[in-house]
């Protein structure tokens, strides 16, 4: 799965409220897996806890609009879809090949991103991804393969019915430990993986992301959210670009 030559961008569909956040905390928000609204994500047959220790945040690669995305994630064609590079991420190296070259991973160079689980914080050193979603008719995999973790196998595959998202995934996976001896991912005491208690983890973008982001306004949208997509731009992000939407005018 990972040997797919990656996007150099990547396209998100969201609120204008959302876009707010993004742009005001300068970061991107990964929900935990079983908080999606793909009731069926993440069926793992030997890690079925791991759902609630997973963190996702869910892109697509098509540059083509997708009025489909635009109704589920848009605000029903008012919203915005933001573009973004694939090296995204604050302090975070470009995304390059695991040593089995079976996903692609970003290394977080910096102490700043943890995740609470009880009284433990878990730093975050890795970003998996962007990794392609696969599609089948059975979602449901295995994750360990003679006391390896196949990260590529985690929260990459979702059923046919998905398929019109065409999606890309960057993984949080705090369980997921390099060991330098094997040169490979180990789980962290798997047999004892509990939930975390957040919810969600924002991670941060690089000045030079959010200064080259582009936002195309819903194909709905109205003149007041325009103001206020432009008036965001202007203050958080000098460099984005306001862009109107291919299908205005043509769908309602």
């Amino acid at each position: 799965m990972g040997n797919d030559i990656l996007p150099e961008n990547l396209f998100h569909y969201t609120s204008i409220q959302t876009l707010a956040i993004i742009l005001s905390r300068q970061s991107i928000r990964f929900s935990r897996a079983d908080m999606v609204n793909d009731l069926e994500e993440l069926k793992i047959i030997d890690l079925p806890e791991m759902k609630k220790s997973v963190f996702v945040s869910c892109w697509t690669a098509s540059e083509e609009e997708s009025i489909p995305l635009w109704k589920m994630y848009g605000s029903n064609l008012k919203g915005v879809r933001i573009k973004l590079p694939t090296d995204m991420f604050r302090k975070g190296s470009k995304p390059y090949l695991s040593a089995q070259g079976n996903c692609h991973l970003i290394n977080l160079m910096s102490l700043e991103n943890v995740v609470q689980r009880g009284n433990v914080h878990h730093w975050i050193p890795y970003i998996f991804g962007p990794i392609k979603i696969q599609y089948f008719s059975n979602n449901a995999v295995s994750v360990i393969d003679h006391e390896e973790l196949m990260v590529d196998r985690i929260g990459t595959v979702k059923l046919d019915h998905w398929k019109f998202e065409d999606e890309y995934r960057y993984l949080i996976i705090p369980d997921a430990l390099w060991n330098p001896d094997k040169m490979c991912f180990q789980v962290n005491k798997h047999n004892s993986i509990t939930a975390f208690d957040k919810e969600k983890v924002d991670i941060p973008l690089s000045t030079s992301a959010i200064n080259s982001i582009e936002v195309t306004l819903g194909p709905n949208a109205t003149d007041s959210e325009i103001i206020i997509v432009d008036a965001l731009l202007d203050k958080f992000a000098k460099g984005g670009i306001r862009k109107e939407s291919g299908l205005r005018g043509k769908i309602r």
